[in-house]
């Protein structure tokens, strides 16, 4: 059961964010990317951080993921 709590706890240290009242979206991503290495680390072996905003063509439409992920031993690329 420890293990749980432990789990919940981070989960809620990484998505607890200081931020001022008004702040806009490129410094909540800042906040986030402090935190990736452990993050990463917590994901396990094989997870990398390739970036953030990355353009996408999806229909003849521009679209942007806002974080992206690549397993490499997978090779799998995942938004969170």
């Amino acid at each position: 059961m420890q293990e749980f709590s432990d789990k919940n706890r981070r989960k809620k240290e990484f998505a607890t964010v200081s931020l001022p009242e008004k702040y806009d979206e490129e410094a909540l991503e800042d906040v986030l990317e402090q935190r990736m290495t452990r993050f990463l680390l917590e994901l396990g072996e094989g997870w990398a951080f390739v970036g953030r905003q990355k353009e996408i063509l999806i229909a003849g439409k521009t679209r942007k993921i806002d974080l992206l992920f690549y397993h490499i031993y997978l090779r799998l690329l995942s938004p969170p």
